[in-house]
Parts: structure tokens; C-alpha cells; sequence
């Protein structure tokens, strides 16, 4: 019985031995590939934990938010597309063109503090908040504007009123939208989802521009001498206050604030490991910020506004896009009153009507092409400098056109044009503005947004009080704004073509 125990300790301490030896080879193999022994079960389960879960609901949140997204422009556009037949519906003289072009200027000194209202709505009570109080002043504001159809100066102002509500809701739409791919759509559907948004708003300026003039103008003896009639105007203005009210309540009853759990989670401490040795040293308010991150879970940590603000005034390239996004504003100024800048070349309200449906319909096209390369590629800077820079020329050759009057080859050349402007201009901003999102993460998209708005605004101001000078001045007008805005274009494009940043592997992962 000895001597069995004697012949069995052999083989017992071999095996322990043999033990030993995988037992160091694993963990001399752990020390240089800095990662620690994980069973392959618990490891795939870790895996299977750290998988975002991507609800079906999502698809009914985007249809909604989509809805609501025509819902802007289609209020608001109105003013603006047909500048020149509202002020001869509302009886006013040649040279007040400002009280047209005021609808939209007057919100802008207010879009700064306004910016910081809805950035406490969003941050304090959520994304449905923010759409619930868009819903509601957007379809007050309809009903005020039907009041003021009756075609004197007087209930110009009415209408007027009602049109200033609704322009104060847009922004508490307007900054979800970033919010929205964050909080319910995974990595690579989130550009293509920003393309949704600007599509859908596409189809709001649409209706705004083209369906109004035609409805509006009903009862006019001949397309060269259009005319709002009080009939036109109340078939469309009963129908937009009606379909804004509907869009309105499906929005209050059935838009939800966030999924179960987040369509994306923060890396792991074994993942980020071996790179941080090479990681630039955080401040003890920013690590403090990634550990919130990883103790919740979720896609953005806990933060201040006074956070959000030191880490951006560290980001240079952020800058460089800011200001690239701030001229593009500007510069499409003069597309929004595109009726009122060449109708010196003879061009009809129908005709402006005309370049904008091009307009919407390959940025449109243009926007989801773009954003499938935009995802799948990565390649963010290189597609954003060709859509900027082949929008710019094809504005360019629109600004050459107008040096000439409308004929029929001319009119074919200039939707020529806006072919291209709207296929490459179209979906610039949206790609911009998934760029800042990559660009300054971990600062929270509503903070973003708020400082990008605010020098939006400034730069849509100036631009705004310049045209309505220059109108009011002389009549070389239209010519200077359409430049102007193309020296803005090629000013932007640099910005784009300069900016050097680095994208959050949180959000690419």
C-alpha cells in the first residue's frame, strides 16, 4: 500500500508541476499582453453583456420625430419662399421688405437665452419634454396665424404674432436631434438617422414653399402676375393649423423619453488598460466624468454646463467646424430668399418655387448617399470636404447665371446648377454635425449644440440686418447677396479642408 502511495506521488507531483508551468506561461503570457485570465465562459457572457440591445420601437420614435420635423419648415417657410406676394397680399410698399424678412430676424437676439432654456429643458427633463413643448407652441401659433388673413397691414401683424410662436417652439425641437440617435439608434444608423431628419424637414420646406405658393395664389388671372387671394390663403392656412395640431397630439401621446437600456455602453476598465498608458493625462474633473460614465453605463456622463464649456474651449477643431457651420448659415440666407434676389432676372416666384423642389429633392438623395459612405467609411473629413467644396462651385455657377435674364436655356442651366448645390450642400450641415459630435465627446450634445447655435445666430443676424440694408439701399442688391454668400461658401469650405480632430473611440466602438 506504500509503495502504490510511493508510485502514485510521482505522477501527483508531475501533474502539479505540469500545472504550474501552464499556470506561469499563462500569466507571463497575461503580463505582456497586459490582460488578465477570463474564463471562455465568463467571457462570452462579459461580451454578450457589453451588446447594446436596439429596440423595434425606435423606427416609430424616428417616424414621429420625422413627422414633427415637417411640421417646422412647413409653418415657417411661408414668410420667407414668397416674400414678395406677401407683401403684395398684405398691402405693403416696395421698400419695406424688412417687415417680411423680420419674421425670422426677430427670434435671433432671443436664440441665445432661448438656447439655454431648451438646454435646461433637455438636460433637466428629457428629450420628451422638450418635444412636448415644441407640439404645443407650434400649434398655438397656427391658429394665431389664421387669424391674420384678411390682407391689410393690420392683420399682417396678427399673423405675424402667431408666426414668431412657432418659430419660438422650433428650437426645443431642433436640438433633439443629435439627442435622439444618441439615446435610441447604435453606432452606424446615427448619421443615417440625422439624414432622416434632414430629409423629413426637406419635405416640410417643400410643402412651405411650393404647395403654399400654389394654393395661396389661387385665383390669379396669369403666372406672371401672381396674387395671394383670401380664398388660397385660408384653404392652406385652415389645412396647416389642422395637420400641425394632429402631429401635434400624436407627439404628446406617444413620443417616449428613452429605451429599457442604452443603445450604447462605455468601454470597460480591462479594455482600456493597455491604452492608457499612452492616453493623454485627464483633469480630475473630466476622469471623474469617464468614471460616471462607466459606473452608469450610458452613453454621456453626468455633467455641468460649466464642464461641457472648459472642455470645449480646449478643442481647437471644434472651433474650425464651428465656424465652417456658422458661414454655411449664413451663406444659405440668400437661398431662403431666393424669390425676393432674382426676381430682377425675371424669375417668377414659381420659377424660385421650382429651384427649391430641386433643391430638396437631391439634398435629399444626396444626404442618404453620403451618410451610407459616412458610416461605413469613417472617413469623415475627406467626405465632408467634397460635399462643401462641389456645393460651392455649383453655387458659383449659379451667381455666373444670374448675370444674364431669364430665358428657357437659362432656367434649365440654373436647375442644373441647383442639382448640384442641393446634392453636395444637402447633406453638409448634417455631416458637420455628426463631426462636432464625434469631435467633442465626452461634452453632452445639448451643450454642443447650445454654443453652435449661439454663433449660428450671430452670424444669421449680421447676415440678415446686411441683406435688409442692402435692399433697402440699392438696387445692386441681389448680385452683392449672392456673392457675398459664395465668398461665405469658400470661406467655409477652408475651415472644413483645415480642421484636424480626434473622434471619441467610445462612440466609433
Amino acid at each position: 500500500m506504500q509503495q502504490e502511495d510511493i508510485q502514485e506521488m510521482p505522477n501527483s507531483n508531475s501533474n502539479s508541476i505540469n500545472n504550474i508551468q501552464s499556470l506561469s506561461a499563462c500569466t507571463v503570457d497575461s503580463i505582456s499582453d497586459g490582460s488578465n485570465i477570463v474564463p471562455q465562459e465568463e467571457e462570452e457572457l462579459t461580451k454578450e453583456q457589453q451588446t447594446p440591445k436596439l429596440y423595434i420601437r425606435r423606427w416609430f420614435q424616428l417616424l414621429l420625430f420625422a413627422l414633427l420635423m415637417i411640421v417646422g419648415p412647413t409653418c415657417t417657410a411661408t414668410f420667407s419662399s414668397a416674400g414678395t406676394l406677401m407683401m403684395k397680399y398684405y398691402h405693403l410698399g416696395s421698400n419695406q421688405n424688412w417687415k417680411i424678412n423680420v419674421s425670422s430676424l426677430l427670434t435671433r437676439p432671443f436664440a441665445i437665452p432661448l438656447s439655454l432654456v431648451v438646454s435646461f429643458v433637455i438636460k433637466n427633463f428629457g428629450l420628451r419634454t422638450s418635444i412636448v413643448v415644441f407640439s404645443i407652441l407650434t400649434s398655438v401659433g397656427s391658429w394665431i396665424k389664421l387669424m391674420g388673413i384678411q390682407g391689410t397691414e393690420s392683420s399682417y401683424w396678427i399673423s405675424f404674432i402667431g408666426h414668431v410662436v412657432m418659430l419660438i417652439g422650433l428650437p426645443f425641437l431642433n436640438h433633439t436631434t443629435d439627442l435622439l440617435g444618441m439615446l435610441w439608434f447604435g453606432n452606424n444608423e446615427r448619421t443615417f438617422i440625422m439624414s432622416v431628419i434632414i430629409a423629413a424637414g426637406a419635405i416640410g420646406s417643400i410643402v412651405g414653399i411650393t404647395i403654399s405658393t400654389r394654393v395661396m395664389t389661387i385665383g390669379s388671372e396669369s403666372s406672371e402676375d401672381l396674387r395671394f387671394s383670401v380664398l388660397g390663403t385660408s384653404i392652406f392656412f385652415i389645412s396647416q393649423a389642422i395637420f400641425v395640431t394632429i402631429v401635434g397630439l400624436l407627439g404628446l401621446l406617444f413620443f417616449k423619453e428613452k429605451p429599457p437600456t442604452p443603445p450604447l455602453y462605455a468601454p470597460t476598465e480591462k479594455e482600456d488598460s493597455p491604452s492608457s498608458l499612452t492616453e493623454p493625462m485627464l483633469s480630475e474633473e473630466e476622469s471623474t466624468a469617464e468614471k460616471k460614465v462607466e459606473e452608469s453605463k450610458d452613453v454621456y456622463p453626468p455633467q455641468t454646463l460649466m464642464f461641457g464649456l472648459k472642455t470645449l474651449i480646449r478643442m481647437p477643431s471644434y472651433f474650425m467646424l464651428l465656424g465652417a457651420i456658422s458661414l454655411f448659415s449664413a451663406a444659405t440666407n440668400s437661398i431662403s430668399i431666393l424669390e425676393q434676389v432674382i426676381k430682377v432676372n425675371k424669375y417668377t416666384a414659381i420659377d424660385a418655387g421650382n429651384m427649391n423642389i430641386i433643391l430638396v429633392v437631391f439634398g435629399t438623395i444626396g444626404s442618404f448617399i453620403f451618410s451610407f459612405l459616412f458610416d461605413r467609411t469613417k472617413q469623415f473629413r475627406l467626405i465632408t470636404i467634397i460635399t462643401s467644396f462641389s456645393g460651392s462651385l455649383g453655387y458659383l455657377w449659379f451667381c455666373i447665371l444670374t448675370l444674364w435674364y431669364k430665358d428657357d436655356g437659362m432656367l434649365v442651366m440654373s436647375g442644373m446648377a441647383f442639382v448640384i448645390i442641393g446634392f453636395f450642400t444637402g447633406p453638409t450641415p448634417s455631416l458637420l454635425t455628426q463631426m462636432t459630435v464625434y469631435i467633442t465627446y465626452p461634452v453632452h450634445p445639448s451643450t454642443t449644440m447650445l454654443v453652435t447655435i449661439a454663433f449660428q445666430t450671430i452670424c444669421e443676424v449680421l447676415m440678415l440686418i446686411y441683406t435688409n440694408v442692402l435692399q433697402a439701399t440699392t438696387p445692386l442688391a441681389p448680385t452683392i447677396i449672392l456673392w457675398t454668400s459664395m465668398i461665405f461658401y469658400g470661406m467655409a469650405c477652408l475651415l472644413v479642408a483645415c480642421t484636424r480632430g480626434k473622434y471619441s473611440p467610445v462612440l466609433l466602438k
